[in-house]
């Protein structure tokens, strides 16, 4: 089924910077408004595994701590997420507002 309209807003969920880096620049020059889900902070621990894992790790770091500040808005859903965000003083956080995600896998 196509999409019929104007778009309006992206939500970008769970992707790394060289994704969100390719996101950002077509939004912008559309003019679309973008929303990124930021899922949790991951531990180092988490990536580097092995000395070829470091790039994952760096994908990580650059994404959240550089490429955030270019989203119109951002969805955290911990209060760590909340409050590291708000150190930045942005006022992009939805986690202020009442909302209700429900996602759900039909197979």
């Amino acid at each position: 089924r196509k999409i019929k309209g104007k778009l309006d807003l992206v939500i970008v969920y769970n992707s790394n910077a060289s994704e969100k880096i390719l996101i950002l620049i077509i939004v912008k020059l559309l003019k679309i408004k973008a929303i990124d889900h930021v899922v949790e902070w991951y531990a180092k621990d988490y990536f580097v595994t092995h000395w070829t894992r470091y790039y994952a790790w760096w994908n990580f770091l650059f994404g959240i701590n550089f490429l955030e500040r270019f989203f119109d808005g951002l969805i955290v859903t911990s209060s760590f997420l909340k409050n590291y965000f708000l150190t930045w003083q942005l006022n992009k956080i939805f986690a202020k507002l009442n909302l209700f995600l429900l996602l759900s896998s039909i197979m």
